[in-house]
């Protein structure tokens, strides 16, 4: 794969302007939450994990690659805005590269959503779900262009 070419992640297409529109909707949310945050209850959670790869396409040559496994960090911040009912503001970032290229592209992958959270309080424990919606950023080094692209999360999980 050349250096010179874009590379595409295979998924929806998002329109440069509405993506500009949204990561400053993030980002205006993100500064406006914690003025917000001394009269309400909020949580904020850092995390650490680690992602599975991911598959590119070159978009002028068809050909795939894929992105090796590796850590993942971030911070999910989230103001109760009705009883057990919270707007979460989410970010998250990878450092990966591609797998069998030569000479080998570093990637960053970054990941600005909003969204909601509903919990579920029980008396020991607390179910939850989360939905966000947002740009990811995809940042290869070199002379590769970088994207950005229409992500949405779904999860659950529980609290205790």
């Amino acid at each position: 794969m050349a250096n010179s070419l874009p590379l595409q992640r295979q998924g929806v297409a998002m329109n440069v302007s509405l993506c500009n529109l949204t990561i400053r909707l993030l980002l205006g949310s993100a500064v406006m939450l914690p003025a917000m945050a001394s009269a309400l209850d909020f949580e904020v959670a850092p995390f650490v994990g680690y992602r599975f790869g991911g598959n590119f396409e070159d978009s002028t040559t068809g050909q795939s690659a894929d992105a090796k496994e590796s850590a993942a960090y971030g911070l999910a911040f989230d103001v109760e805005y009705a009883p057990d009912r919270m707007v979460e503001v989410y970010y998250s970032r990878q450092s990966t590269e591609f797998k069998d290229t030569n000479p080998g592209v570093d990637l960053d992958i970054e990941y600005y959503q909003i969204g909601g959270v509903a919990e579920y309080t029980q008396d020991e424990y607390t179910p939850y779900l989360v939905g966000t919606i947002g740009a990811a950023r995809f940042s290869p080094d070199g002379s590769l262009d970088s994207e950005t692209r229409f992500a949405a999360t779904l999860g659950g999980g529980v609290k205790w």
